[in-house]
């Protein structure tokens, strides 16, 4: 008995488990003041006065960062910092892109990984203050040794939908991949620096925690009625 109890509240953990990441169906931004502390696994934080514009006014510019994980993880948020942002990009749309390159150094696409979709935060924005854009996308599996890229793309116009990224021009420190655009919807371009960015792997969440604690509980309770 002791034994299906503990089964039973395992089956429940995991259901609701399951139940809170399909909730999740669309990428969630949060706006900081600092850099990803936990669960980084890729980052590049070197930045100085370059930059570079991922906007949708007049004409489009996605803007993204290729990158060379060492060894297998899973991708569950992406940091980017920045440096000032237009009053259209408040409550845009955009897709976050991840895509497999054919091989180091390339930026033809072998295949579109993820394409997942969210809004800008309507506040939180501070122009000349650097902040911390992070998305929380849902996981993707990614293995080592194959080189990736993550591009951000704004899905319609409107005057001022513009955020300035920081880079770290003119040098590029990162060994693993460059800063890239898409100008219009056209070929990617590698420029000859890195974005100031960060690649996290998923950690405990409190809503887990509590999850997870709750099922314990209740099989020890259940193992006390006995």
């Amino acid at each position: 008995m002791a034994a299906r109890a503990w089964l039973q509240a395992g089956a429940a953990v995991i259901c609701a488990l399951v139940a809170a990441a399909s909730a999740r169906a669309s990428v969630a931004v949060h706006i900081a003041a600092d850099p990803p502390a936990n669960d980084v696994v890729i980052s590049q934080d070197q930045y100085d006065t370059g930059s570079v514009t991922w906007k949708y006014t007049a004409n489009r510019n996605d803007v993204g960062q290729s990158f060379l994980p060492a060894a297998d993880f899973t991708l569950d948020r992406v940091t980017v910092l920045a440096a000032g942002f237009g009053s259209g990009t408040m409550g845009a749309p955009f897709t976050l892109r991840v895509y497999r390159f054919t091989g180091a150094g390339s930026l033809s696409v072998a295949e579109e990984v993820s394409a997942q979709s969210g809004t800008m935060p309507s506040a939180g924005y501070t122009n000349g203050v650097n902040f911390y854009v992070t998305f929380d996308i849902a996981d993707l599996a990614l293995e080592g040794g194959k080189p990736y890229g993550f591009l951000l793309g704004f899905d319609d116009t409107s005057a001022g939908r513009l955020l300035v990224l920081t880079t770290s021009s003119p040098d590029s420190p990162y060994a693993g991949g460059n800063c890239f655009q898409s100008l219009n919807g056209g070929a990617f371009t590698a420029g000859d620096a890195d974005l100031a960015f960060y690649l996290q792997q998923p950690g405990p969440e409190p809503a887990t925690l509590g999850l997870l604690a709750a099922g314990l509980l209740g099989a020890l309770a259940l193992r006390r009625r006995r």
